[in-house]
């Protein structure tokens, strides 16, 4: 019997191997730091956000402090946040990641703090009485201004695909929040308007970025997610820096029940990140005590 010679070329073998193969072959991105930033979240935490590329899901980061280790997590989808200690040595820490590192610029100071798009306020950590650093205000819109830029993108989108978002409230004063609580605590009585109502410095609304939205048929209500427009905020918000802050189930956590109409704006960089962890609250995100309940 005659031997048949077959010559394959390279270019051949990657015809046979099929496209799988073929992009299996494709050179692996270089691992890269592409964005590290330190917020304050309360006046006793930070919290480092990493961005890369070419990293690993699962991968460690590390934040040093002047050669200390003072936080470490891992990267899920191309992303991480490491809560530290606002104590920390210096103005700045390292992060470290897949051998790549990055020197930030860490601020912990009242005015930082205020500022912060991820500022926790919730039944243990008050806002005191304090005020936004700015507010743009836009009809029934008030609030911050990268907070009131974005809710002004989200609603003319979800007005472009024929649902109506509509403000029912969004910044409110300190004293503003003492009115409310107290004739809803006349109404229901204390333990009830508990449920669903901030004790005077510790509502979000103080914050300036948080927004409680209406559609056309159910206003402040649970049948608000079952709306066209509660089906977009759940679907779209975190495009636009907003996550649903009280979510369903998370009632021993954030202390609130279910409000799928009340927004918190954080960025569209941790509200990606969180829509993409599916994790439910800033509280669990960031390494916090759950708040149930009121220190008194």
């Amino acid at each position: 019997m005659k031997t048949l010679a077959v010559l394959v070329t390279a270019a051949a073998l990657t015809t046979l191997a099929g496209p799988a193969q073929a992009a299996s072959a494709a050179p692996r991105k270089p691992a890269r730091i592409v964005l590290a930033t330190a917020l304050p979240v309360t006046s006793a935490c930070v919290v480092v956000g990493v961005g890369t590329t070419g990293v690993a899901t699962g991968s460690r980061v590390t934040v040093i402090d002047d050669g200390r280790v003072i936080g470490r997590s891992r990267v899920t989808a191309g992303k991480a946040i490491v809560p530290i200690s606002s104590k920390v040595q210096g103005s700045r820490v390292t992060v470290v990641v897949a051998g790549q590192r990055r020197i930030i610029t860490v601020r912990t100071d009242a005015a930082a703090l205020a500022a912060s798009p991820w500022l926790v306020v919730n039944k243990k950590v008050s806002a005191g009485s304090s005020t936004p650093p700015r507010l743009t205000t836009s009809g029934n819109l008030r609030l911050q201004p990268s907070a009131a830029g974005a809710y002004e993108k989200m609603a003319k989108t979800a007005a472009r695909q024929g649902t109506s978002l509509w403000v029912a409230s969004s910044y409110r004063s300190a004293a503003r929040q003492k009115s409310l609580y107290t004739a809803y605590v006349a109404r229901d009585g204390r333990e009830a308007a508990d449920t669903y109502s901030a004790r005077p410095g510790h509502s979000e609304h103080q914050t300036g970025l948080a927004v409680d939205v209406a559609g056309s048929s159910c206003t402040l209500s649970g049948c608000f997610a079952d709306t066209a427009a509660g089906r977009f905020v759940k679907s779209d918000a975190y495009k636009y820096g907003f996550v649903v802050r009280y979510p369903k189930g998370a009632d021993a956590t954030t202390g609130y029940r279910y409000e799928p109409w009340h927004l918190r704006y954080v960025g569209p960089w941790l509200a990606g990140y969180l829509h993409s962890v599916g994790s439910l609250t800033l509280e669990r995100a960031f390494a916090l005590p759950a708040a149930p309940d009121y220190a008194n």
